[in-house]
């Protein structure tokens, strides 16, 4: 008689975050504020802020699309003192939310960053459509000054080219980018949009897919900071697969290794 087969799937073991200003986050706004981000981004926030100070890479934060907050304070928790951190969004304007992903709240924004922001006064809310002309110059007057950016706005094919585009030019040397829904088949259009901006003119390239989110960084720095995540990933209990996406080799870190014998 066929025996049942052992469930050989290992149990996630916790993402191993030791910045006291991430832990601290992850005690609070992580778990008191409303959003969608996992553990894991948390972790390789950590990890690129880390690789960002030990080559002196100091800049700004930005996020498209904040709704309430929640992975923007971490980004600015991390954002170095004097650094301004800019949260974009369509907020109350919703006509403007053509895809419904979201539904931001500018009050619920500004409560959450006065109860849980390092720097309160160094947030910059700017209330605009990403696609607007006014978005193109917004981005263009902080052109090479942010080195921490959260693409997370409209969902379509559009909104991640052209989110893509404004974080390109927004982006300081050794800066990185997150992109939100990355193969989610909820939002094929966040998919759609990567692959389109990788097959046309772009500076910016895979590096890491992790939970929902694929970080992006330029072509110039991109090496260093896989080799970077991959010795970091070692400690996570997870699998570190190198795969392949649109002519680029990058990792993934999201499989809990199997220790089953």
């Amino acid at each position: 008689m066929d025996r049942p087969r052992p469930n050989r799937r290992a149990a996630a073991t916790p993402w191993p975050i030791e910045d006291a200003r991430l832990q601290a986050y992850l005690g609070r706004a992580f778990v008191e504020v409303h959003g969608w981000v996992g553990r894991g981004v948390i972790w390789s926030l950590e990890q690129i802020a880390r690789f960002q100070a030990s080559y002196g890479i100091v800049g700004e934060s930005c996020e498209i699309g904040v709704h309430h907050g929640r992975f923007f304070l971490a980004l600015e928790n991390v954002t170095p003192e004097g650094m301004a951190c800019h949260g974009v969004d369509v907020f109350d304007d919703q006509e403007l939310n053509v895809d419904g992903s979201g539904q931001g709240s500018e009050a619920k924004f500004n409560e959450n960053v006065a109860g849980y922001a390092i720097g309160p006064d160094r947030v910059r809310t700017v209330v605009m459509d990403s696609m607007s002309a006014e978005a193109r110059g917004f981005f263009r007057g902080i052109e090479g000054r942010v080195a921490l950016f959260s693409v997370d706005g409209g969902h379509t094919r559009s909104h991640a080219m052209t989110d893509l585009a404004s974080a390109e030019v927004a982006l300081a040397p050794g800066g990185v980018v997150w992109l939100d829904d990355f193969f989610n088949p909820n939002w094929p259009g966040a998919t759609e949009g990567v692959v389109d901006y990788l097959r046309g003119p772009h500076r910016l390239r895979p590096v890491l897919a992790i939970e929902s989110k694929l970080l992006l960084a330029g072509v110039s720095h991109a090496d260093r900071i896989i080799a970077h995540l991959r010795e970091a990933g070692g400690s996570t209990g997870r699998r570190v697969k190198t795969v392949s996406f649109c002519g680029y080799s990058f990792l993934s870190i999201n499989r809990p290794i199997d220790r089953a014998t």
